[in-house]
């Protein structure tokens, strides 16, 4: 229960609380270790994306806000519901990118890679988030073709396995909302075994405005999708139509 309460706390913190604190910097350099505070290891993040922001209509009428989220999205399109994507990031991958940003600016990490794509190019806007706060544009790079969990996490390794050093000198830091985390991290020990791996957890605002851009839907279709990917029939399909709807 306590656990819970904490979330909570932590998710009502206004955005731009969700940077670093003194001591979480280090409780997190100690975490990673002595081996893994040298100067030669790379120490990257990745940050996977929450979407932008959409609009959904049906000739003229605007839907309400739940059209967008992402199977109903998909349902809709055979009805002829026409999406109008906003050049605008979500609440929820703001929160993400402040915990990257916050990771920087704190000297943990060197480098960042942001990663998401479809039908908008979500790692630009990303990106332009990160320079806009004043990131070298040199230290971030991008994926902009993958669209679910389990083609962020296969477009970054194949990123990190053609950099020198990959094995042992190369520490991840996964960067997704705390619900989400665990299950990115299943499909990174299934493709990288033998890299060292710590899950950066971002706590997204409870207000409106986040929870019906399509945080409520990830909240309350995340048991599913972890069931879902046990099965790799059934993560492929929903992989289809989560591309589809994307």
């Amino acid at each position: 229960m306590s656990c819970y309460l904490n979330r909570l706390r932590l998710a009502l913190r206004p955005l731009d609380k969700t940077i670093l604190t003194d001591n979480e910097t280090f409780v997190l350099l100690n975490e990673l270790g002595p081996e893994n505070q040298k100067e030669h290891i790379m120490k990257v993040a990745l940050v996977l994306t929450a979407g932008v922001k959409s609009k959904m209509f049906w000739g003229s009428f605007q839907l309400p806000f739940f059209c967008n989220w992402p199977t109903i999205k998909w349902f809709g399109r055979l009805f002829g519901w026409k999406l109008v994507y906003l050049d605008q990031l979500k609440t929820e991958t703001v929160c993400r990118l402040e915990k990257a940003y916050s990771l920087f600016q704190n000297g943990v990490i060197g480098l960042i890679f942001v990663s998401g794509g479809g039908k908008t190019n979500s790692a630009k806007l990303m990106k332009d988030w990160l320079t806009g706060k004043g990131l070298p544009p040199e230290s971030i790079r991008t994926d902009d073709k993958s669209v679910s969990t389990a083609t962020n996490v296969a477009a970054f390794a194949g990123f990190i396995k053609n950099l020198d050093g990959f094995g042992e000198e190369i520490v991840v830091f996964l960067v997704s909302s705390w619900y989400h985390t665990g299950r990115a991290r299943k499909f990174f020990e299934k493709i990288l075994r033998d890299v060292t791996i710590i899950e950066i957890k971002a706590y997204p605002p409870l207000s409106w405005e986040c929870l019906k851009e399509e945080y409520l839907y990830n909240l309350l279709s995340e048991p599913f999708k972890r069931l879902v990917s046990l099965s790799s029939g059934l993560l492929g399909f929903f992989d289809k139509i989560e591309k589809a709807s994307r």
